[in-house]
């Protein structure tokens, strides 16, 4: 990221990013949840086998919304901070 330029990523960017960063790791808990392990927890309860593929795809993306709304306030403090440079 080229911050002298005053480019930034899009939202998009930081979205996807984040998700294709995080997506193996969330892989990995879905499929040992579909067989037993107690790696993914969906509204307070320990989900198996199929389903829990598809929760961990899911707390996949909330996870990368979450984290993409709070980089890009992190840019925009630092944008208010150093004041805008144009």
């Amino acid at each position: 990221m080229d911050r002298k330029n005053g480019s930034e990523p899009s939202y998009l960017r930081c979205l996807a990013s984040i998700f294709v960063g995080t997506f193996p790791v969330f892989l990995v808990f879905g499929i040992a949840a579909v067989f037993g392990a107690h790696t993914v927890i969906f509204n307070g309860k320990r989900v198996f086998g199929p389903v829990a593929l598809v929760d961990a795809v899911v707390l996949n993306i909330v996870y990368a919304v979450v984290f993409a709304i709070l980089q890009k306030f992190g840019f925009l403090l630092l944008d208010v901070m150093q004041g805008r440079r144009t």
